[in-house]
């Protein structure tokens, strides 16, 4: 595999997007009542997977971005996990492979980045009778956040995209939708699912404004080098909103979905 969509940015999707909350990581725990196999799918720079691997006798991450990778590797020995295994693979060849039952399979801030159909099917059939398949993320996406300094940003990517010389910024390159996951969701063998919500406060500076941006796919490599404009205008507006920093809320959500008992049909 090689270097994929997030190349570049990996580095600030590991420092600069909002953190999964402990509530929200004890809650993913607790829907396991078994805790020997988890597997989490597109674990990306491990942000969900290293919180909940210590809880269970052995996790494996697949993800098929070498560079969300390389983020994670640098951080999951200072976990106390010793069964941690990272796979630089597609969930979809992953789950294809696998032949050992799951206990907890999860999926953070990454379905959208697979074959969904492909992807349920396969969870499902490897779970244990009692394991859950939990779709974790924020509720409301980067581009769609209402505050004003997002606002201001989306100001200044206008204004770039305004120049003759340069195309519009690619942000719909894979659908984010939440209703078309539980649209698949309701299509396949899991048929019914269960929905967990929690919100914390957070705090944003400008900076953290700025390289929240930074972490999207692709966003870096279409700034190109209008980097540096982009930045100063982000600070003007930035600015004239606040000199300190922004108060906001943020929405976590957990969708999750038990195999249950199989049908003897």
């Amino acid at each position: 595999m090689t270097n994929g969509p997030y190349n570049i940015a990996a580095g600030f999707y590991d420092q600069f997007r909002p953190a999964y909350p402990v509530e929200l990581i004890n809650f993913v725990i607790g829907l396991a009542s078994k805790r020997d196999e988890y597997v989490d799918l597109g674990c990306g720079t491990g942000a969900l997977l290293l919180k909940v691997a210590p809880q269970f006798r052995r996790t494996v991450g697949v993800d098929a971005d070498r560079s969300m990778l390389q983020q994670a590797t640098a951080k999951w020995r200072c976990v106390e996990c010793e069964d941690v295994v990272l796979i630089e693979q597609k969930a979809e060849d992953y789950l294809a492979l696998r032949c050992t039952p799951l206990d907890l399979v999860t999926a953070g801030r990454s379905i959208h980045w697979m074959d969904q159909p492909c992807v349920m099917r396969r969870v499902h059939d490897l779970l244990n009778p009692d394991g859950v398949f939990a779709l974790v993320g924020d509720r409301v996406s980067l581009w769609d956040r209402t505050s004003g300094p997002f606002r201001a940003i989306r100001e200044v990517i206008a204004n770039l995209e305004g120049r003759r010389d340069r195309p519009h910024l690619p942000v719909a390159g894979k659908d984010t939708s939440y209703q078309l996951t539980l649209q698949h969701l309701r299509e396949s063998p899991f048929r019914e699912y269960k929905r967990w919500d929690c919100a914390v406060e957070y705090v944003w500076d400008a900076e953290r404004v700025v390289k929240y941006f930074y972490s999207a796919s692709g966003f870096l490599t279409w700034l190109g080098p209008d980097r540096q404009a982009f930045e100063d205008e982000a600070a003007m507006l930035l600015g004239r909103l606040s000199s300190d920093v922004f108060h906001d809320v943020i929405e976590f959500g957990v969708t999750f979905c038990r195999r249950g008992p199989q049908s003897d049909s």
